[in-house]
């Protein structure tokens, strides 16, 4: 059974939640708090799975709760389910909370979410979900951080410079997916890729961002997981150029291109030493747990890619093969489909390396 802490100052709200959630009583053990202090009594008793907290709250915000629930409870997953809230306080929450809902907000899909992160939690071995519950930011090299912070700095910042930068780095993409699919700064958007992500948040939220603790970390980038990304931006370019060769729709490879990056999130959490012996695909619980779109989630499972003769997994299946032997392993590599995307994956690697460009 999933324990959950629904925690609002407003007891008519909390009331209208446990009436609205009241057939989920056999597999939901459902905990309601007024506010901040009666919330830690509760946790102190028995922690829950989940913290769904409002914002505004008098005495104890949310964010100061979520963050003190992050100290003492690592394991709880902390969702922010807020009215209208200052810039402040939700650059505070960043950085403690995995999501954040905006009220009034679809009771069915905040049900949805949560069914959905619990079956994939099941799915993994309880110390890989441990470190990711407790993950704030995936690390990203020095020189990224560097870069971004610079250009941001500068008198005459460009928007461009700051999406390149971003969209090379699976990290601070998988941070922003996760800030612009939630309602963080009004955006609550269906947002795939990084550089739409950046413009909807615009230059200035940028700067407060990359100030704040939680948002980014660094890597030690002599343990291999900044080569391994290297790799799959050389074999994602290679692989666009091989998509739009052969007729793929600019929405399929792009999509592709998203889907490939972040199904780097567990290889390099674990290259980053940060997680132990993880499967390919256990990233797909941290995409859930941030909130990532469905589109992109279906796509990060090892069945649906191994299995589906659609343009798009085919296509993240190659790109995928040339990065990981043992994704390769798994792979039909007599599928039809598979052979040309490969042949001409290979064939376009060939003449870049030669150096041709025609």
């Amino acid at each position: 059974m999933i324990r959950i802490l629904f925690v609002d100052d407003e007891p008519d709200l909390l009331r209208g939640l446990k009436r609205a959630f009241r057939s989920k009583r056999k597999e939901w053990d459902m905990s309601f708090a007024e506010g901040g202090a009666e919330a830690l009594e509760i946790m102190a008793e028995n922690p829950a799975d989940l913290v769904i907290s409002d914002m505004r709250m008098p005495e104890m915000d949310g964010a100061t709760l979520l963050e003190e629930i992050q100290k003492r409870y690592p394991l709880t997953v902390r969702f922010i389910l807020s009215g209208q809230a200052d810039e402040d306080s939700t650059l505070r929450a960043v950085g403690v909370s995995h999501q954040f809902w905006a009220k009034p907000c679809d009771l069915e899909n905040l049900e949805a979410m949560i069914t959905k992160l619990f079956l994939l939690r099941e799915e993994l071995k309880p110390e890989t979900w441990h470190v990711m519950n407790a993950i704030q930011a995936c690390p990203s090299p020095h020189h990224v951080t560097r870069n971004l912070t610079q250009e941001l700095d500068g008198d005459e910042t460009d928007l461009e410079a700051v999406t390149k930068i971003v969209a090379g780095d699976v990290s601070l993409s998988a941070k922003l997916i996760q800030l612009t699919n939630s309602a963080y700064f009004g955006t609550g958007n269906y947002v795939l890729v990084p550089g739409q992500a950046v413009r909807l948040l615009g230059l200035e939220t940028m700067r407060n961002l990359v100030k704040k603790e939680g948002f980014w970390s660094e890597i030690d980038q002599s343990l291999g997981a900044v080569d391994i990304f290297q790799q799959m931006s050389i074999a994602a370019d290679i692989g666009e150029r091989v998509g739009l060769k052969i007729g793929m729709s600019e929405k399929d490879w792009s999509l592709a291109r998203q889907v490939c990056k972040f199904f780097m999130l567990a290889p390099m959490l674990e290259k980053s030493t940060i997680i132990k012996d993880v499967n390919l695909d256990d990233g797909r619980y941290l995409a859930a747990l941030w909130g990532f779109p469905d589109a992109l989630l279906e796509y990060l499972s090892m069945e649906k890619l191994l299995n589906s003769n659609e343009d798009l997994p085919v296509f993240a299946r190659a790109v995928l093969a040339m990065v990981f032997p043992e994704f390769a392993a798994k792979c039909d590599l007599e599928d039809p489909t598979l052979v040309i995307f490969v042949r001409e994956i290979e064939r376009a690697r060939a003449e870049e390396i030669g150096g041709g460009d025609d």
